[in-house]
């Protein structure tokens, strides 16, 4: 969706005439509008006209603008017509999504969705967002291929996971390859298409051919007990599965050659890892890591550690100021905070860091996107 001047004019004319219109005209003037402007929402340069129209009496609003919290939608006179307008940055990009009257619609006149891990939101470009779609399957671009092992088993961790291994078109015995492993691998897999991208980058040239290793949640214990700062999970990365990995796979078996990557929990044991074993993992993608859990404590070991031979790649959006349960205490909620505070400290200690914010939320909207250029940046060759 771009931004149409027609729109917001469309909308302005809508509201001045509803108000000096009788009740029961004010529907016609409403269905007139649909006529002509029928998709939500409406655009401008630095707003946007969230709306809906039809059966309900209460319409509200959750999404990335909002934290996730409720926000009904304001209705327009005596008519069926309810809306929610507020200014954004020219190049933001929000997930969102109604309910009427308690049930879950998305929103049903806006072309655009994007996955969540509680299934398709609707979506919100302003007219300066630039979308890379690097992900998106190109059926030019020879297809790696994914290899599935349905029940990978820990016995440092008594644990047990599903994890997929892609390999690049073409993978030979006789070369050597870097490799990026992913916590909550289904979802970079489902949500950020990832074997798609590592498909197009590296056709394009923009990654070296690479293996990738997707490691979903242990069935047992879930994500949280795996991924918050636990070091037995870590133990079972590090001294199992990467030696399975090299064993079997023609890994390029060395830290600056190998990725870890995970997005919110997942980016913080991405880092934990990274921090306690650099001899294993040299480089790090951590996208709207939760470094503010426990009262910043991954924050404070790079603060008070030894400086590693890590590199990294870190992003946040900046809508990201209260996520997670609402009961939270408010800085560990805060992952702009906390991102912010990172990125300052390994700016302090001399860590080779992309750092990077965009007006979005805790989104795989946002992950997808920039998952190539994280990776395009570590796998580029170190000096």
């Amino acid at each position: 969706m771009v931004y149409a001047p027609s729109q917001m004019h469309a909308i302005e004319q809508l509201l001045a005439a509803i108000e000096v219109a009788p009740a029961a005209s004010q529907q016609q003037l409403v269905d007139s509008f649909i006529h002509q402007q029928s998709q939500s929402p409406l655009i401008g340069v630095d707003e946007a006209v969230i709306w809906y129209c039809g059966a309900g009496e209460t319409v509200v609003l959750r999404g990335d603008m909002l934290q996730e919290r409720s926000e009904p939608l304001g209705r327009l006179g005596s008519t069926s017509f309810h809306y929610h307008r507020c200014g954004y940055e020219p190049n933001a990009r929000l997930d969102y999504h109604l309910l009427v009257d308690g049930r879950d619609i998305g929103d049903p006149r806006n072309p655009r969705t994007v996955p969540s891990g509680f299934g398709l939101r609707a979506e919100l470009r302003m007219p300066r967002y630039v979308a890379l779609e690097h992900w998106r399957p190109r059926v030019e671009v020879p297809a790696g291929r994914l290899e599935r092992y349905e029940d990978v088993r820990s016995r440092l961790y008594p644990s047990s996971r599903t994890v997929w291994v892609y390999l690049p078109a073409h993978y030979t015995a006789e070369q050597r390859y870097p490799v990026v492993y992913f916590h909550d691998g289904g979802d970079y897999l489902a949500f950020a298409h990832a074997a798609s991208l590592f498909d197009n980058l590296i056709a394009d040239g923009t990654l070296p051919p690479c293996i990738g290793v997707f490691v979903n949640p242990s069935r047992e214990h879930g994500r949280v007990v795996d991924y918050d700062l636990n070091p037995a999970y870590g133990n079972f990365i590090c001294d199992e599965l990467v030696p399975w990995i090299d064993a079997k796979y023609t890994t390029a078996a060395n830290s600056r050659q190998r990725v870890i990557a995970g997005a919110s929990f997942g980016g913080l044991i991405a880092l934990d890892i990274a921090q306690r074993r650099p001899d294993l993992f040299g480089n790090i993608v951590g996208q709207s890591s939760f470094v503010s859990r426990s009262g910043d404590v991954i924050i404070e070991r790079f603060r008070q550690g030894t400086r590693r031979p890590l590199k990294m790649h870190l992003i946040v959006g900046t809508y990201e100021t209260h996520v997670g349960p609402f009961e939270r205490n408010r800085d560990e909620a805060n992952f702009l905070r906390g991102n912010r505070v990172m990125r300052d400290v390994l700016a302090t200690h001399g860590y080779p860091l992309a750092y990077a914010e965009y007006p979005e939320g805790h989104s795989w909207g946002l992950w997808r996107e920039q998952l190539g250029s994280a990776l395009a940046f570590l796998l580029q060759p170190q000096s």
